[in-house]
C-alpha cells in the first residue's frame, strides 16, 4: 500500500470516527456504533494503535449509552491497555472516566470514587481539562458515588484513588458480576 493510499484510508477512518462521536452525542447510537466499528477496522488495518484505542473508547461509550455496561467495561479496558503502552495520559484519564461511569452504573460506588480520584490526579499532573461530554460522564460517576456512599466514605475513596497508579486502580476493581 502506497503512502497516498494509507493517508487516504487514514483520513476515511478518522472521518468515520469523528462522525461516529458526533452521532453518539446526538443520540443516534446505532449509526454511531456502525461508523465507529468501520473506523476501528480501518485503523487496525493501518496498524494505528492510538486510533484503534480511541475507536474502542467510542464503542465503549456507545455500549454504555445502550446500557451494556459489561461490553463498555471490556472495551474501555482494552483501550486503556493500549494507551498505557503508548503513555497517553490524557486518554488514560478518559478511560478512567468511562470506567467510573460503568462502576457507578453497576453499583460499584467505592471503585467509582477511587476512579474519580485517579482522574483528578491524572488531569492535574498533565494540566488537562475534561471536555463537556467526558465531564458529563465524570459528573455522573462522582455524583452517583457520592450519593450512594455518603460524603465521608466518598471523600476517603476518592483521596485513595488520587494516590494510586493505573495498575493499582485496576487491581482494586470488583470482579464483573453481570
Amino acid at each position: 500500500m502506497s503512502t497516498r493510499q494509507k493517508g487516504y484510508k487514514a483520513g476515511i477512518a478518522w472521518s468515520l470516527g469523528i462522525l461516529g462521536w458526533v452521532l453518539l452525542q446526538q443520540g443516534d447510537v446505532v449509526t454511531a456504533r456502525s461508523l465507529l466499528q468501520e473506523s476501528l477496522a480501518l485503523f487496525k488495518e493501518l496498524g494505528d494503535r492510538q486510533n484503534v484505542a480511541q475507536s474502542l473508547g467510542g464503542l465503549a461509550w456507545v455500549s454504555f449509552a445502550q446500557g451494556d455496561y459489561a461490553a463498555a467495561r471490556v472495551l474501555l479496558e482494552e483501550g486503556l491497555a493500549i494507551f498505557k503502552v503508548l503513555g497517553n495520559k490524557w486518554f488514560i484519564a478518559a478511560c478512567f472516566v468511562g470506567l467510573g461511569a460503568v462502576a457507578a452504573a453497576e453499583g460499584e460506588w467505592a471503585w467509582a470514587a477511587q476512579l474519580s480520584g485517579a482522574v483528578d490526579a491524572q488531569c492535574e499532573a498533565i494540566g488537562a481539562v475534561l471536555p463537556p461530554p467526558v465531564r458529563a460522564m465524570y459528573e455522573f460517576a462522582t455524583g452517583t458515588a457520592r450519593a450512594q456512599l455518603g460524603e465521608e466514605a466518598f471523600t476517603a475513596a476518592r483521596a485513595e484513588g488520587r494516590t494510586m497508579t493505573a495498575e493499582q486502580v485496576l487491581a482494586v476493581r470488583p470482579p464483573r458480576t453481570r
